[in-house]
């Protein structure tokens, strides 16, 4: 444990004004193909213009990259790759012919055929990172544009 968290006291903390303003956006990881690690799957939804929809997220960690951690200041750089799902009338993966072919290409890329999408966590990868700038608020993010595995 390093000293600066063995010092850390919580009621101090707490207490304590914090009279800086501090930072309200994130840098981002600079567009570039990178080494990273599976870390997460999670499964959003939502309806854009009433129309309903839902997606898979897999959440990417590149660490250790000198020249990510010199432009964003942090050693750990979260980063996800999204895919929105075309379902059956079941609710379940549409597997048909021409369904779901960014993700099942994906799938097979990282060896999740035959496999739950949790297998995704823990394994190791490139990805490739590019910056988008949202519909919503005009900001820019970082995503995952396309992996591959090691």
């Amino acid at each position: 444990m390093s000293s600066a968290s063995s010092a850390f006291d919580p009621d101090q903390f707490l207490a304590t004004p914090i009279n800086e303003k501090g930072s309200t956006e994130y840098i981002n990881v600079p567009p570039g193909t990178w080494p990273a690690q599976g870390t997460k799957v999670d499964l959003e939804d939502g309806s854009t213009d009433g129309k309903p929809w839902k997606k898979v997220n897999f959440h990417w960690e590149i660490t250790g990259v000198p020249e990510v951690t010199i432009k964003t200041g942090r050693e750990t750089n979260p980063v996800r790759e999204t895919f929105f799902l075309e379902l059956d009338e079941n609710g379940r993966l549409d597997t048909s012919d021409g369904k779901n072919v960014k993700l099942n290409k994906f799938r097979e890329e990282h060896g999740l055929v035959g496999q739950s999408l949790n297998g995704f966590v823990g394994k190791g990868g490139r990805v490739v990172v590019e910056h988008n700038m949202s519909k919503k608020d005009s900001k820019v993010y970082a995503n995952v544009k396309a992996s591959m595995r090691l």
